[in-house]
């Protein structure tokens, strides 16, 4: 008998959590540092800045507590881990997509809190680089955090290895990028339903809303909002489903005289995920891995446009 040691894809979790985006510029010397050692400066700096105990090998009494009012919490845990994402490239087999986990107990509430970020890798190295085996390259990080531990997260970033951790802003064509995906699941859903029995309703169910902003006082935004069956209808009319967006926005400026194309598309919300154009991103957990994966990788994508305009393959 044969064993086999198969790895798990930690795809599913991205599903059901809010986070928000950041692009990360080259790492320098971030693979000389282990893991162990990457705790324990993130954990120092956290304990420090924002007056923690760190309790991840020794918890404080409530006498302890007492005794010193200076501390605000305790730090319970803090571990990173490599995590398998097969179907995002890697620019290097050995570098693998992390994931951080901080959990942190507030004395005034006694209540725990945990944080998580995820560091994603860069498909391929920048062109030019001089020193590329000085520097990693994790150019997409998504975090879900208070915004105190986001800002020390950055600050770590800056301080220990000399990279640049800033919010990331969606580009109108990764907005519309999450509209082609929703077009392409529901598409699929149809070959589904002539072969399962049923599909879950809420894959069927949920519409596609858009949420344009105008810049207007008066009429801040504009939400419009499209039914899978009227999707359908629309692309039975179209010979390429990319075109979805475009010739929607026409068809409401030539029955509604309304141009959407002018505005701001702010916001999509489907049953596949809700991305908003400040980068505010959640997957549906009901959304099907293949459409999950287009998502994570088109703000790879973007991250890298953004981080390393000039990459090359």
């Amino acid at each position: 008998m044969y064993s086999y040691e198969v790895e798990l894809d930690h795809t599913a979790d991205f599903s059901n959590q809010t986070f928000q985006l950041y692009k990360l510029g080259p790492i320098y010397e971030f693979r000389k540092t282990t893991a162990t050692n990457k705790e324990k400066t993130l954990a120092a700096q956290l304990c420090q800045n924002l007056k923690l105990h760190d309790g991840r090998q020794i918890t404080r009494t409530q006498k302890q507590k007492d005794a010193d009012n200076i501390l605000q919490g305790d730090l319970r845990r803090l571990h990173i881990d490599p995590i398998n994402l097969p179907d995002i490239k890697s620019y290097d087999p050995e570098i693998k997509p992390l994931r951080f986990t901080i959990e942190i107990l507030q004395f005034k509430d006694d209540r725990l809190t945990e944080h998580t970020f995820y560091m994603l890798p860069s498909p391929t190295v920048p062109q030019n680089e001089k020193k590329p085996d000085a520097f990693e390259y994790y150019p997409l990080v998504l975090i879900k955090a208070t915004n105190q531990i986001k800002q020390e997260i950055i600050a770590w970033f800056d301080k220990r290895y000399i990279a640049t951790c800033t919010p990331l802003f969606m580009y109108p064509a990764t907005m519309v990028d999450s509209v082609d995906i929703w077009i392409d699941s529901i598409l699929d859903l149809q070959e589904k339903l002539r072969v399962f029995a049923s599909v879950p309703d809420q894959m069927l169910r949920p519409p596609l809303t858009l949420e344009y902003t105008t810049g207007d006082e008066n009429l801040s935004t504009i939400t419009v909002k499209i039914s899978r069956p009227q999707a359908l209808e629309i692309c039975k009319r179209m010979s390429d489903p990319r075109q979805f967006l475009r010739t929607f926005e026409a068809h409401v400026e030539n029955t509604a005289h309304f141009r959407l194309n002018t505005l701001t598309l702010y916001q999509v919300t489907s049953s596949v995920a809700n991305v908003r154009k400040d980068g505010h991103v959640k997957i549906s957990p009901h959304a099907y891995k293949s459409f999950a994966i287009r998502l994570l990788q088109s703000w790879v994508d973007l991250a890298v446009e953004k981080v390393f305009p000039n990459i090359g393959s």
